[in-house]
């Protein structure tokens, strides 16, 4: 039984390991690059943020910036005993082809056809996953993951964000697909 009690030997709780593997979050946005990891029980292990103006801006100096933070983040993560990255994803402001892992069209950023993952394949493990995607489904995503933990958040909202523009997305039955 759940609550252990019933035949047999009592049960033993598991819970996952806390700083052994992490998830990490990338963002660029229109004022700010950062990054997380975040381990197996939803902790924040390390992570960074960086204001600047991004606006119109050129890929390439940005993309290097954020390689040479996640660089660093890597580096903290691997001396303080963090074993493996699970998955990396990486948050845009705008049209993404999540497929091809493509930025189609990042208005605020002034980006077109740019492929993010290739500038951060070397920071990584060659397997490690590294998904690109709008940053307000992203951020709906992670929304849909805490849901859980608040007693009565229901499995489908819409999420909207007014951060730096508008952005939102539809979570149905706790997935979320870029809205709008």
């Amino acid at each position: 039984a759940a609550d252990g009690r019933g035949a047999g030997r009592p049960g033993t709780p598991l819970f996952p390991a806390s700083r052994t593997m992490v998830g990490i979050g990338l963002e660029v946005n229109a004022d700010r690059i950062s990054g997380a990891a975040i381990d197996l029980t939803g902790s924040t292990v390390d992570s960074f943020a960086m204001e600047i103006d991004l606006v119109g801006s050129d890929p390439e100096p940005v993309m290097a910036m954020l390689r040479s933070h996640t660089v660093d983040l890597m580096e903290h993560l691997e001396s303080s005993g963090v074993r493996d990255v699970v998955g990396v994803y990486v948050g845009v402001p705008g049209i993404v082809d999540t497929a091809t892992n493509r930025v189609v069209f990042a208005p605020n950023l002034g980006w077109r056809d740019l492929f993010p993952a290739s500038y951060l394949r070397e920071v990584f493990a060659p397997d490690t996953p590294i998904h690109v995607d709008n940053d307000a489904n992203l951020q709906g995503m992670a929304a849909a993951a805490q849901r859980e933990r608040i007693e009565g958040w229901p499995a489908s909202f819409i999420y909207l964000t007014g951060d730096v523009g508008i952005g939102g997305s539809i979570v149905s039955g706790g997935i979320s697909e870029t809205g709008p």
